[in-house]
């Protein structure tokens, strides 16, 4: 998903792009395919709010920053 609008980098020229976790849960197997298509975009529309995006966003930095001290 592109994540520039939520990281105020509209005009961002480098990869701003994220992914969404989209899961499968048994329960929705039994489900009619249009309730399980509205599931799954409820999912990427929670996902793409700027709040967890930035969320996000700030864990990679997290992430990045202990594997750089490990490097050390």
């Amino acid at each position: 998903m592109n994540q520039r609008k939520a990281l105020h980098a509209p005009l961002a020229h480098q990869s701003l792009d994220g992914g969404a976790f989209l899961e499968y849960k048994d329960k929705m197997r039994d489900w009619p395919l249009d309730q399980q298509a509205t599931a799954y975009r409820g999912m990427v529309f929670a996902q793409t709010q700027e709040k967890n995006v930035l969320m996000d966003a700030a864990s990679i930095k997290g992430i990045n920053g202990f594997l750089s001290l490990q490097r050390e």
